[in-house]
């Protein structure tokens, strides 16, 4: 089966640049789908009435709650029934079964991984992000027990504006002391590329300040995003960040940032 991957995109990657930009570990990829898989994820990115609402749920700092609808893989063989907001390998299209097959797999993707992250020891996550009008990511640092975020975008120049927003923004610079800041309070603002086929990934170092501006896209339409997350699978990186950090362990269903 051909991968849904670009190889050569994953092979010309320059970890050493990459760990050195500002205002931390972070990049966008276009293309790393090919463009053959990106259209077919898109029209069979999951049902929307498989999501489950995520509204109005605390998160520390007193930072604004995240308020969107959120997919989760679980892909358990054998378990409790699946609760709302969670979706198994078998109930995923043929081309996203292939999409995640190929991550967990394909050596290239996990030698770009390792090589983003600093570290081979991780697992993964994959969860689906659907965000509508009037609904923004406050900015936040991700738990220390994620090495890294690889954020795919599914939407198109044929059903989302750049006017509309939805850019996750990296930031940095920070003006304010207290931990739950605004967009605004941040002296750099690198905003990702979003449309036609884009990717982000970022290493979640102690300072990995980032969020997404309020979407401004008519009713009917959806950011649509799809996350890979690392998590550490060695407790002495989760402990020295926290340390870093000086913060406690989030609950275990907060959700994701994208």
């Amino acid at each position: 089966m051909i991968s849904p991957l670009n190889a050569d995109r994953l092979r010309t990657f320059d970890a050493a640049e990459f760990q050195q930009r500002r205002p931390f570990p972070w990049q966008g990829l276009a293309q790393l789908l090919t463009q053959e898989a990106f259209e077919r994820l898109r029209t069979e990115f999951p049902d929307p009435r498989r999501f489950a609402a995520h509204q109005d749920r605390m998160r520390v700092h007193n930072q604004r709650p995240h308020n969107r609808c959120y997919l989760t893989l679980d892909d358990r063989r054998f378990g409790r029934r699946r609760e709302a907001g969670q979706i198994g390998m078998t109930e995923l299209s043929p081309a996203w079964r292939a999409l995640i097959r190929a991550l967990r797999r394909d050596q290239d993707y996990q030698r770009f991984a390792a090589q983003s992250l600093g570290t081979p020891h991780f697992r993964m996550r994959f969860d689906w992000h659907l965000a509508a009008a009037g609904q923004d990511v406050s900015p936040h640092c991700d738990d220390p027990a994620k090495a890294g975020t690889h954020l795919f975008y599914f939407n198109s120049s044929a059903d989302w504006r750049p006017e509309w927003g939805g850019h996750t923004v990296f930031l940095g610079g920070k003006r304010t002391e207290r931990m739950n800041p605004e967009l605004a309070e941040f002296a750099e603002q690198c905003p990702a590329p979003m449309l036609d086929n884009q990717s982000a990934i970022f290493r979640n170092v102690a300072e990995a300040w980032h969020g997404v501006g309020v979407c401004q896209c008519p009713p009917g339409h959806f950011r649509r995003l799809f996350c890979v997350v690392f998590r550490h699978t060695t407790p002495w990186q989760v402990r020295i960040l926290r340390t870093l950090r000086g913060r406690v362990p989030r609950e275990r269903k907060m959700a994701t940032a994208g």
